[in-house]
């Protein structure tokens, strides 16, 4: 029996939650399903899975299967397991597939994908039947083995009918191109002041979105063809999020954005970092990997301005070429406006670094921001963008844990 679709069944022992990733992925998700489920006494288990040797975080397809089998047989009844993972492929591909191996028309729409399953799977079954053609690399983006396709969605199939809840993202349809559109027009800054701050005066992303959804360029991720959980990403208070997907194969919606935000103690030192407020080290500072990435952001984000802002002294020097790398500047004291605005520097906040590449903002508190990793919208300061439909899964899941274990869900 399925409750808001759970196997749901007396517990006499906390369920696991399987998790099957790989390399740097992997110990994110692991680190955020840690946070998350901290309370629930759920034991997490991870599965390495073989990686793209290429392209880094992508998963082969041969590996994921492998890994689906022996939790067939390993998962109890009841159990969850997150497969953070994709098999991309552009929709108007997909029409150009069924056209070429199927011999036969069809019209293909973010709406309509769930009621053409059947031709998908008859497309993707026909190819990898042919053991001596390949799948054309239109379909096969980034060479993941497509030839196992077929295979592994049985294979999740079969965890699914065994009673284990699985879960895999819905992915991000159109992130790619909305980028390009705007790194191709050097409009990056305005495309993260609307992340940020949610403007679009001259309506440059509502142009570009409506734009996407008219020409097809979406891709969905062919796991959705699944028996799984397919979940997209919402922002924050259940808002749909620029680089959601919205198709029909779609079954669940949960939170995947999570500012990361530095955590101090009482002297300034630097405990860590924190997905859901500025007190909790939740992700250790010795345990992060990305540490020095960050160290020019960290240096000044959650602090307050007083303590960051160059003295005016400080700035008349800045002009003489005597510059204070530990303090940050007012741009328009420092930077002439051709500059300021060729370069869109004022989309991001009042204030500039020593070597004028990263710009800063403040919050209502005082507090320095660094709106291009503010993925939530919000005024809590990040120094990474934590976003996507692999944390709407992991939360996801949790609310489905909290459900079957009949606790109130945080």
């Amino acid at each position: 029996m399925k409750i808001f679709g759970i196997s749901c069944r007396p517990f006499f022992r906390k369920p696991t939650l399987h998790i099957i990733d790989g390399g740097d992925h992997a110990i994110t998700m692991n680190s955020f399903a840690s946070v998350i489920l901290k309370d629930t006494g759920v034991k997490i288990k991870h599965y390495e899975t073989e990686l793209h040797p290429q392209y880094k975080g992508v998963k082969m397809l041969r590996g994921l299967k492998e890994k689906v089998d022996n939790l067939v047989d390993e998962a109890k009844r009841g159990d969850y397991a997150a497969i953070p993972a994709s098999a991309p492929v552009f929709v108007t591909n997909l029409e150009e597939g069924i056209r070429e191996f199927l011999g036969r028309l069809e019209f293909l729409s973010p709406e309509n994908l769930a009621s053409k399953r059947k031709v998908l799977l008859t497309l993707i079954e026909g190819l990898s039947a042919n053991k001596e053609r390949e799948y054309p690399h239109y379909i096969d983006l980034d060479r993941q083995g497509y030839e196992h396709l077929p295979d592994l969605i049985k294979s999740i199939n079969k965890l699914v009918d065994k009673g284990v809840n699985v879960y895999i993202p819905a992915g991000h349809p159109s992130e790619h191109i909305i980028k390009h559109i705007f790194r191709q027009t050097s409009e990056t800054p305005y495309l993260y002041r609307f992340i940020a701050k949610g403007q679009d005066p001259e309506g440059k992303v509502k142009a570009v979105l409506e734009n996407i959804r008219k020409t097809k360029q979406q891709r969905i991720n062919l796991l959705g063809l699944s028996k799984a959980h397919f979940v997209t990403i919402e922002g924050l208070d259940k808002k749909d999020y620029i680089y959601g997907a919205y198709n029909s194969l779609v079954t669940d919606r949960a939170r995947g954005v999570h500012n990361f935000s530095p955590v101090r103690d009482k002297s300034g030192k630097l405990l860590g970092y924190s997905y859901h407020d500025t007190k909790t080290p939740e992700f250790p500072y010795e345990k992060y990997g990305g540490n020095e990435e960050v160290e020019n952001i960290v240096k000044f984000t959650g602090l307050n301005i007083r303590d960051c802002l160059a003295d005016s002294k400080a700035h008349q020097d800045f002009k003489k070429g005597k510059i204070n790398p530990d303090k940050i500047y007012s741009m328009n004291e420092v930077l002439s406006q051709i500059e300021i605005k060729e370069r869109k520097l004022d989309y991001l906040g009042d204030y500039i670094s020593a070597d004028k590449q990263l710009v800063f903002d403040t919050n209502s508190k005082g507090e320095v921001l660094f709106q291009k990793t503010n993925c939530e919208g919000s005024e809590r300061p990040s120094v990474v963008s934590m976003w996507g439909s692999c944390f709407s899964t992991l939360n996801k899941i949790k609310e489905d844990i909290y459900k079957s274990l009949g606790y109130n869900n945080k």
